[in-house]
C-alpha cells in the first residue's frame, strides 16, 4: 500500500476511487465500531472536520483509538481534537495549518509528540492555503492560484506548494494543489438513512471536505 502522504495529493488515483463509487440510494446505516472497522484502515489520512469542538465527530475519534488504528496521517485545518489519536498511538504525522483553541492556546500533547519525535510533521500551510487545496478538490482542479502563504516561510518548507509568475499580472502566485484526505468524519444535526446530512450553522470547510475525501462516515443528532 502506498503511504498516505503519496496518495494525498494523486489527482487520477482519486479521481478513478471516485467514479468507482455507487451512487445507488441504500440504507447506509451501521453501529460506529462497525464503520470505524470498516472505512478507517493503519496508514489512512484523516481530516478533521468541524471547528476545533464545534460540531467534532468525538465519539468517532475515541472509537479509532479504541480500535489501535496505527500509522495515521492527519490533516488540521483547523485541529483541536487529534490529540486523542496521538495519545492512543496511532498518530505517525500530520499536515497541519493549526493545531489549537484560540485562547486556550496550543495543545501540549500536540508539542509533547513534536518536541519528543514520536509525531512528524509533514507540512505546515495557513489555513487559507489549505482551504484553497480543498476548494480546488471539490471542484475537480489539479490546483488553485492564490496569494495566501506569499511572504511567509512556509512556501519555503512546504514540498507541495510553487510559486510561479501569474501570467496576465507579472505578480507571483502560489499554486496550491487539491488535496484528497483518505477518510473524513463529519458531526451533523440531520442525517437520513441515505447518508444526506443537515448542519445548523457554519460548515467551515466541511462542503469541500464531503466532495474531496475518498471514504467518508457521517454521525448525527438525529
Amino acid at each position: 500500500m502506498s503511504h498516505a502522504n503519496d496518495r494525498l495529493f494523486d489527482h487520477q488515483a482519486a479521481r478513478e476511487w471516485k467514479l468507482k463509487k455507487t451512487r445507488a440510494e441504500k440504507d447506509k446505516v451501521m453501529p460506529l465500531a462497525d464503520a470505524v472497522a470498516q472505512y478507517v484502515e493503519d496508514g489512512d489520512s484523516l481530516i478533521e472536520t468541524g471547528f476545533a469542538y464545534a460540531r467534532g465527530p468525538l465519539g468517532a475519534y475515541w472509537e479509532i483509538g479504541r480500535q489501535k488504528k496505527k500509522d495515521l496521517v492527519g490533516i488540521f485545518t483547523p485541529g483541536g481534537l487529534n490529540t486523542i489519536w496521538h495519545e492512543s498511538g496511532g498518530l505517525e504525522g500530520a499536515h497541519i495549518a493549526y493545531v489549537g483553541v484560540e485562547m486556550r492556546g496550543l495543545f501540549s500533547t500536540l508539542r509533547r509528540g513534536v518536541e519528543g519525535g514520536t509525531l512528524k510533521v509533514f507540512s505546515e500551510w495557513s489555513h487559507g492555503g489549505l482551504a484553497w487545496a480543498l476548494r480546488a478538490a471539490e471542484q475537480g482542479l489539479n490546483y488553485v492560484a492564490c496569494k495566501s502563504m506569499l511572504g511567509s516561510d512556509i512556501i519555503k518548507t512546504n514540498p507541495y506548494i510553487k510559486v510561479e509568475q501569474d501570467p496576465w499580472t507579472g505578480e507571483p502566485v502560489c499554486l496550491v494543489p487539491a488535496i484528497y484526505p483518505d477518510v473524513a468524519i463529519f458531526h451533523v444535526h440531520h442525517a437520513d438513512k441515505f447518508g444526506n446530512g443537515r448542519i445548523w450553522g457554519a460548515s467551515v470547510n466541511d462542503t469541500a471536505i464531503v466532495t474531496a475525501a475518498r471514504k467518508v462516515i457521517v454521525t448525527c443528532e438525529r
